[in-house]
């Protein structure tokens, strides 16, 4: 709780916001739905709806294997969580960068 640990925290806190904010932008061009976000939204990470009746295990896996991009299934976080991804906005902004491009190749070549 030092002047030094809270700007430090804020700092992290401002780099989160913005990587939920690019994160948020470039899900909704890859045509996938983010649960919705309070403009006051602290928390570090978005909930995208999977794109079809596969699951969230079964996005998880793909996203994994097909793009390296690792996210949580939904399925994990109880029966309601099951066709959503959780994926974090904590990462550096070059790597979450790196993992939405992925992604936007993937589901540009997915049938």
């Amino acid at each position: 709780l030092s002047p030094t640990g809270l700007r430090q925290r804020q700092q992290a806190l401002a780099v989160y916001r913005q990587n939920a904010e690019t994160m948020l932008q470039a899900f909704g061009g890859m045509g996938l739905t983010c649960a919705a976000r309070r403009a006051d939204c602290a928390a570090p990470y978005l909930w995208v709806r999977c794109p079809d009746d596969q699951g969230s295990w079964y996005w998880f896996r793909r996203l994994l294997e097909d793009c390296g991009v690792i996210c949580a299934p939904g399925a994990g976080f109880g029966q309601q969580g099951e066709a959503w991804l959780r994926f974090p906005a904590c990462g550096a902004p070059a790597d979450t960068a790196e993992a939405l491009r992925r992604m936007e190749r993937f589901f540009r070549k997915a049938p």
